[in-house]
């Protein structure tokens, strides 16, 4: 069979080890995976000139429309994503939040990313009002079994400032009792932190102090640990698998290893800006973010976990927000929390920080950064392997390529700032394939937007066992 592109000469990462050769693909799937000898015909060739040939990263946390109304997230589509390609991301699952009904809400969103997303796009819904467990189920069968919950960060005031709605212990039980009825992929994904503690404590900083670790301060490490327990007792207790978002302290690294090793299904992200950004320098409250950034101790935690399987997937917690959305009446406690362009770094810092200094190997990197979130979401190998009859989302890394990041030189619409402005990164994606199609070449944009809907849901011939699940490297 002739294949439609082969790209040769480069180290291919499979899921057994790295082998020198390439890939084939016919379509929108791969046909072959092997040397550069054994390997097809093809209409084109493409040369990795020896970089790292590797699946499509997942982005397993993603705002689109964060800063502005609902409909937002049609126009971000067509602003947000040519960022995510341009930087090895060919998948993202970004949250839906609306305190009405996600049925109606759900398929609009689907249809604005048609002809618009240049990448393969999920959702996952916030859950954040009692009405939303009666329809999960349906939200489920539409292709949607991952559903965010602040628990129980976001009650009352604080989630009043960012228009979220935080959930207490009993619609988290609630909730968990259906998605183990349901049966996985259906699952929380949790935000945790102990919003009473921070209630209690943020008065006693707040318009006081201006510095960003006063943030910090005011939510202190042992919050997030403390509400990640009560999560796993309840993932106990009901048998439902929970997922904890954006883990941020050593604290938290140690309880999910804890309740890992006494059984319970409880799996754990963490972001590149937890891994590269601490509290201290000069950031101000471009810094502020929820869980707050730490210590170079809670970094080393977690690049530890992602080395032992610990923490098996990766997002950015990416939201958009422009410098006026950010800043607000311009001081740290009136500032929204987080970050624009975390996607558009995900990988140049995954590699550079991650690969380039002993922290992962190539093996390790992928397996947090593509196959162990294609698990969690009952895609893989579908998606997050190269191997024959998966999805054609390929991505090739030239470990010598350089660059400093400058946000005035990032894609996003939010490119007036980033926190990670200046980060020198070494070990750059120059490739990106989506379906198939070549979207990015050279560090440019060069295909059209063909991103599909990717369903999350159960069944089917990709179905894995969640005792596979791993991020383990070779």
């Amino acid at each position: 069979m002739k294949a439609d592109v082969v790209i040769k000469n480069g180290v291919v990462v499979t899921p057994q080890n790295t082998i020198i050769g390439g890939v084939a693909v016919k379509g929108t799937q791969i046909i072959a995976v092997g040397s550069d000898a054994m390997l097809p015909d093809a209409h084109r060739f493409i040369d990795a000139q020896g970089g790292y040939i590797i699946p499509g990263l997942i982005d397993i946390h993603y705002h689109l429309g964060a800063g502005g109304p609902f409909e937002r997230i049609e126009s971000d589509f067509k602003t947000e994503t040519p960022g995510a390609a341009l930087n090895g991301v060919t998948t993202i699952s970004s949250m839906l939040a609306t305190l009405g009904s996600y049925i109606p809400a759900a398929s609009r969103a689907m249809e604005w990313g048609r002809g618009k997303s240049f990448v393969n796009y999920a959702f996952h819904c916030a859950i954040q009002v009692p009405a939303h467990l009666d329809e999960l189920k349906q939200v489920c069968d539409m292709g949607m079994c991952r559903f965010k919950m602040f628990y129980t960060a976001y009650k009352g005031e604080e989630g009043r400032k960012i228009g979220q709605l935080g959930c207490d212990d009993g619609m988290v039980y609630r909730a968990c009792e259906i998605f183990a009825e349901y049966g996985f992929p259906a699952m929380a994904t949790l935000h945790c932190e102990e919003q009473d503690i921070m209630d209690l404590l943020q008065p006693r900083y707040e318009n006081k102090r201006m510095d960003l670790p006063a943030w910090t301060e005011a939510r202190p490490d042992f919050i997030e640990p403390m509400s990640l327990d009560s999560a796993a007792w309840i993932a106990k207790a009901t048998g439902a698998p929970v997922h904890i978002a954006h883990m941020s302290t050593k604290e938290a690294v140690e309880e999910l290893a804890r309740w890992q090793k006494a059984g319970v299904r409880i799996y754990g992200e963490t972001t590149p800006t937890y891994l590269t950004l601490t509290k201290y320098g000069e950031l101000g409250l471009f810094g502020k973010i929820n869980p707050p950034l730490r210590e170079k101790e809670d970094q080393e935690a977690l690049w530890s976990a992602l080395r032992d399987g610990v923490i098996t997937t990766m997002g950015t917690d990416t939201c958009p927000y422009t410098r006026k959305e950010k800043e607000q009446k311009g001081d740290l406690w009136s500032a929204l929390p987080g970050f624009a362009t975390g996607v558009e770094i995900f990988c140049s810092v995954m590699f550079s920080e991650g690969v380039r200094k002993g922290r992962l190997s190539i093996e390790q990197m992928v397996k947090v950064t593509s196959e162990g979130a294609a698990r969690l979401l009952n895609l893989y190998p579908r998606k997050g392997a190269l191997v024959p009859g998966a999805d054609a989302d390929i991505v090739i890394i030239d470990p010598e390529r350089e660059t400093t990041v400058r946000a005035k030189d990032l894609l996003t619409r939010a490119n007036e700032w980033s926190p990670f402005e200046g980060m020198k990164l070494k070990g750059l994606p120059v490739f990106t394939m989506v379906m198939g199609e070549i979207m990015a070449d050279n560090r440019e944009i060069v295909g059209k937007p063909n991103g599909r809907f990717v369903p999350v849901k159960k069944g089917g011939y990709y179905e894995i066992r969640l005792d596979e699940f791993t991020a383990q490297g070779n």
